[in-house]
């Protein structure tokens, strides 16, 4: 059987959990514990040793990412996802760290992709803690630099957003190319990548286009960008006024 602790603070959402859990994964899954606060959490997690753990983000002594901070193996030696409200710095931090969540109020079928998702990682996918210090830093505003983590089929890449020069798209893809000249592909579309980094640092300037302004040399009335080491990136007709006063900003 497979052990679970619920971290959640509302007692309401701990009763639906149970039930859920009780009603779908009867044969499978063990409630072997459940808290309401960081302390408690650490001393079940201890005693118990889960293989999966439900958290919410905002407990009533702090916030979960604390309980991390107290486990000292490394990567964390079980499964979790958080089940967080409508926050949005908390699913902001957690999409930039590339870890698990549903939101509250949430639907059945959502629940139990999110713990088939979390069983079929038991084995052969643990979560280093610097990941989690990516979505820990920026909820807690411990920010000297935004980061970020990018996951792609063979591993976890934790990247600072300073380092990024340009993205580019194709369909569900998205490259990053990187100021050291690596290069790394996700699956998210250019959409989704936008929404995780800073407005105010990158520019779009086509459908398929992202750019770093720190590294924009020349902008071409004719419809492209040269970037550090001569890169030339297209700009879109309908968006060149918009990224000419972008650039006339800077």
């Amino acid at each position: 059987m497979i052990k679970a602790l619920i971290i959640e603070d509302e007692k309401n959402i701990r009763a639906i959990i149970k039930q859920k859990l009780e009603h779908f994964f009867k044969n499978k899954i063990e409630l072997v514990g459940e808290s309401s606060s960081i302390a408690e959490a650490v001393r079940l997690i201890k005693s118990k040793k889960p293989d999966l753990v439900l958290l919410d983000i905002e407990l009533s002594d702090g916030n979960s990412f604390e309980i991390f901070k107290q486990i000292t193996t490394d990567p964390i030696p079980f499964q979790f996802f958080f089940i967080t409200g409508f926050n949005d710095k908390a699913i902001e931090a957690i999409k930039l760290g590339a870890l698990d969540y549903i939101v509250k109020p949430f639907f059945d079928d959502e629940f139990v992709t999110a713990i088939n998702k979390a069983i079929k990682k038991l084995s052969n996918n643990p979560i280093p803690k610097e990941q989690l210090a990516v979505s820990h830093n920026h909820y807690n505003d411990n920010l000297t630099e935004k980061r970020l983590v990018l996951k792609t089929f063979e591993a976890h890449h934790i990247i600072n957003e300073k380092d990024i020069m340009y993205c580019k798209s194709e369909g569900n893809y998205t490259t990053f190319y990187l100021v050291n000249k690596d290069t790394i592909m996700i699956s998210k579309s250019l959409k989704k990548t936008t929404a995780l980094l800073s407005p105010d640092l990158f520019i779009q300037t086509h459908q398929s286009y992202l750019v770093n302004s720190t590294f924009v040399k020349q902008y071409k009335p004719e419809g492209f960008l040269i970037l550090q080491e001569d890169i030339k990136i297209p700009i879109s007709q309908r968006r060149r006024e918009y990224v000419f006063k972008k650039i006339s900003n800077l």
